[in-house]
Parts: C-alpha cells; sequence; structure tokens
C-alpha cells in the first residue's frame, strides 16, 4: 500500500546516515535492510545479511515446490 511505499522511500533516504530498527513481516521491507535479524520466541535464532535472506528464501521456495 501507499504507507508501505512512504516507509521504503524513507528509509532509503535515511540510509547510511543512521542505524534504523525496524521489525516487519513484509518481504519487500525485509529486502531493504542491511542485515536481517531472525527472532523465534524472543530469541535470536540468526544474523544475516540480505543476500544470503535471499540465498535461504530462494532454496525454502524451491524445496517446497519440490514436495509439491
Amino acid at each position: 500500500g501507499g504507507s508501505e511505499a512512504l516507509v521504503l522511500r524513507t528509509l532509503d533516504r535515511l540510509r547510511g546516515r543512521m542505524a534504523i530498527l525496524a521489525v516487519t513481516h513484509r518481504d519487500q521491507t525485509r529486502r531493504a535492510a542491511d542485515l536481517v535479524l531472525d527472532l523465534d520466541e524472543g530469541r535470536v535464532r540468526r544474523l544475516e545479511s540480505v543476500a544470503e535472506s535471499r540465498a535461504v528464501a530462494g532454496t525454502a521456495l524451491r524445496d517446497r515446490a519440490d514436495r509439491e
């Protein structure tokens, strides 16, 4: 929606100027991050770069498609 686009533009404008912590379940917002911290029941499960995150997501999608 419009508000998500506004948030993404703001994140892009502020990139490199300050550290921003964003909590999201949206893939588009997640892709805007430099680092992704996955939490599970309040505990850190994984810290990864966006490139690593995309590779993991692509593998999960391929695995799911193989099972179907």
